[in-house]
């Protein structure tokens, strides 16, 4: 009866065991595919990642034009120029003795230069100009022109905004000269010197602009005949105002 008991109870507990070994097993599998199934996304989603450590998102850089860059602008036209004339005459009408003369009038011509344009809105150049006409005076029955004058000069300027500009210039000039003494003895000649200049300039239109100046005037002494004196000489300084019309052209 005893040996009877004692097989039921172990069969009893071999069935128990089994079938707790059983859930067990059971279980197990059924977490590994909870877990498996759970991080499928996850590696999926962390595949798709590039490699490496993950930055911030990138922003488009924002546009920057070129920066603007020197160019070249040449320009042609015509000049008209009032002419306020202060000659001094050295040792009229006799030696040691200097007088100042009066002498007026204007002439017109041509002109034409380039100027090099930089961003900062400055500019750099050189013009030519020659202009023709009459600057007539007298002193002491001394008859005195100067009809012809050119000169080659340096532009430095700063644009004020699109169309208007500012500038100064200095060089060169070359004048022809009559003179006719109380005697009726005529000399003619050429005499270098230098000039000075402020302006502005003013585009008033597309590949046209306009041009107003202030020019000084001081020449070389030129010999003369006076009666009474042998070493006279003269200097016909001059005070112009300019007014020019010039086409441009941009390269």
């Amino acid at each position: 009866m005893r040996a009877a008991l004692r097989g039921r109870v172990m069969s009893r507990y071999h069935d128990g065991a089994f079938a707790g070994g059983l859930g067990m097993r059971v279980a197990f599998v059924s977490v590994a595919v909870c877990a498996v199934a759970l991080l499928a996304p996850w590696r999926a989603g962390a595949a798709d990642l590039p490699a490496g450590p993950i930055s911030a998102p990138q922003t488009a850089a924002a546009y920057m034009p070129p920066a603007p860059t020197r160019h070249l602008e040449c320009y042609a036209g015509v000049i008209g120029e009032g002419v306020d004339s202060h000659p001094t005459f050295y040792n009229v009408p006799s030696s040691g003795v200097d007088q100042d003369s009066f002498a007026d009038g204007g002439r017109g011509g041509v002109l034409g230069g380039c100027d090099l344009v930089f961003a900062s809105h400055t500019f750099l150049g050189m013009d030519t100009s020659a202009a023709y006409g009459r600057v007539r005076g007298s002193q002491l029955g001394f008859q005195y022109n100067t009809p012809f004058e050119w000169d080659t000069r340096v532009r430095v300027g700063y644009m004020l905004d699109e169309q208007w500009s500012v500038y100064a210039a200095g060089g060169a000039e070359d004048s022809y000269r009559t003179t006719t003494s109380p005697t009726g003895v005529i000399n003619n000649g050429t005499d270098w010197g230098g000039v000075v200049a402020v302006g502005w300039e003013w585009q008033f239109a597309q590949n046209w602009r306009m041009r107003g100046e202030y020019e000084f005037v001081w020449p070389g002494l030129s010999g003369i005949s006076f009666p009474g004196s042998t070493s006279a000489q003269w200097a016909p300084s001059e005070n112009l105002i300019r007014l020019a019309i010039m086409r441009t052209f941009s390269f």
